[in-house]
């Protein structure tokens, strides 16, 4: 385990290349309990399984202790430190500036984030 590293150049990068509409540190609550903060009314997040490498840790940790995927994403941060959300038209743009995953989507829903394959 390590100390998280310090997101601000990373997030101070982005906004020079887009507009940031919402971020969330992912701690205490992984992927499933963190980004909901920061999502508009009416909307959802898709988060697809498979879009980045899950470090080896994680993929431990699941694996020793029987672990549902749901209950993992929603223990662990599964290898995604920081959740930005930015327009589809500035994806390209941030992916150019920073070293980053595009892990998912904005859908309209019910606040929360569903898990996809």
């Amino acid at each position: 385990m390590a100390v998280h590293p310090n997101y601000r150049p990373a997030l101070l990068s982005i906004a020079r290349k887009a507009k940031i509409k919402g971020a969330a540190h992912i701690t205490g609550g992984g992927l499933i309990d963190n980004p909901p903060r920061v999502l508009p009314r009416g909307t959802a997040a898709e988060i697809r399984l498979g879009s980045w490498p899950v470090p080896p840790l994680f993929r431990m940790l699941v694996s020793k202790g029987r672990l549902k995927p749901a209950e993992a994403y929603r223990t662990f941060n599964m290898g995604i430190g920081m959740v930005v959300i930015v327009a589809r038209k500035d994806v390209a743009r941030v992916r150019r500036a920073v070293r980053c995953h595009e892990i998912g989507r904005i859908v309209r829903g019910d606040g929360k984030v569903r898990l996809v394959a």
